[in-house]
């Protein structure tokens, strides 16, 4: 086998740590020391919703993380999604350090927390620099460099050594079928193939112009290109409602549905009632979570917020904000499998605790006013 870079080695490098062969003991090694993380992901939950809203409000939060079928489920794959929410949880306990204390030492460990989150999930390595932005719009000039340069540090020191690497073996920074393959299998309007729902989540493997369109990311470009100007009203739709709509969804497309990536033979979401409850609560109020998140997302941005926020809370849930604006601006120009979104569920029910908070301060401070107009024409 030749080396290459389609794969980000986190996750190898934690599986290489564990496994010596592959039997069922070693598999089990793994999956248990997914768990355990998974665990302390809630208890993560707690310590982050807490810097931000009530105690109950963080309790609620935790409770939903501690159900979710999506993160239990990730727990028994060798999947990077139980990893990947682990240390994306990590830093945003970074987060909130950096925030409180306003060290340098915090904001490199979050450049650091995000490097280690890249080199489990790609995606993360373009949101660095848009961190760095942010945090000249939120201190001043000299603060913000400070700052910014200690974070991007932080993210080299993890990332660099591996981005060396593949400039030694490969030539170049990273494998360019990454690129090709997120822009190529995000290009089919509802992931079907010429609006045939037996393609529906593999669309490209029917493609008979497949093996063209994926030779290059100019030539999937291209391809995109023409597509959007023969329907534009077609792809404006994929690309700028149904794309979020899928990355944030309920249903895995690319496995077994549901909650599942892969068929299972025995899962207590058949067999126990209590997991059945569970499951169902989980469902019926994820809509009702995403949108809250979505109005937390936008709500932290806007003049009223910092009555319902203190300083470094509105810092933190702003820069939890840009970055879930930025990954689902990412996978609105690729692939936007709902199974990428996993790693983001405890964040996002953060931030609809975040969305619920502010309406309800809207409407406390809404309601005092009213109260105060009332007594003063009396």
């Amino acid at each position: 086998m030749e080396p290459d870079a389609v794969r980000a080695p986190g996750y190898p490098l934690f599986l290489s740590l564990l496994i010596d062969q592959i039997t069922f003991s070693e598999l089990a090694k793994v999956t248990s020391i997914q768990a355990l993380a998974s665990t302390t992901v809630v208890l993560i939950t707690y310590f982050v919703c807490a810097q931000l809203v009530s105690w109950w409000l963080a309790i609620a939060v935790s409770f939903f993380v501690a159900i979710s079928p999506h993160l239990i489920n990730a727990n028994v794959y060798i999947l990077t999604e139980s990893m990947a929410t682990f240390v994306l949880m990590v830093f945003t306990v970074g987060v909130v350090c950096a925030a409180k204390r306003r060290s340098l030492f915090f904001w490199f460990l979050v450049g650091a927390f995000l490097g280690v989150c890249a080199l489990v999930r790609p995606a993360f390595q373009y949101f660095p620099p848009l961190l760095a932005c942010f945090l000249f719009f939120q201190f001043e000039k000299r603060a913000a460099w400070r700052y910014a340069l200690s974070m991007v540090l932080g993210f080299l020191a993890l990332m660099l050594p591996w981005v060396l690497r593949n400039i030694a073996v490969l030539g170049q920074m990273s494998d360019p079928h990454l690129m090709i393959n997120f822009l190529h299998h995000g290009m089919y309007p509802s992931f079907v193939y010429g609006g045939d729902s037996t393609t529906f989540g593999f669309p490209y493997r029917y493609d008979p112009d497949s093996h063209v369109i994926a030779q290059s990311v100019s030539s999937v470009l291209k391809h995109i290109f023409s597509s959007v100007l023969s329907d534009p009203l077609l792809y404006l739709r994929w690309y700028f409602c149904e794309k979020p709509a899928f990355l944030w969804s309920w249903s895995i497309v690319q496995g077994a549905g549901d909650a599942f990536v892969y068929p299972v033979l025995k899962s207590p979401y058949v067999e126990s009632v209590l997991f059945q409850i569970t499951h169902a609560i989980s469902a019926w109020t994820h809509l009702p979570s995403v949108i809250l998140a979505l109005i937390g997302s936008v709500v932290v941005w806007l003049p009223c917020s910092k009555a319902c926020f203190r300083e470094h809370s509105l810092l933190i849930v702003r820069v939890f904000s840009l970055l879930i604006v930025y990954y689902t601006a990412l996978h609105m120009i690729g692939a936007p499998f709902p199974r990428y979104s996993v790693p983001f569920r405890p964040l996002m029910y953060i931030m609809s605790a975040v969305g619920l908070w502010a309406t309800l301060s809207a409407v406390g401070v809404w309601r005092l006013n009213w109260v105060n107009r009332r007594n003063r024409g009396s």
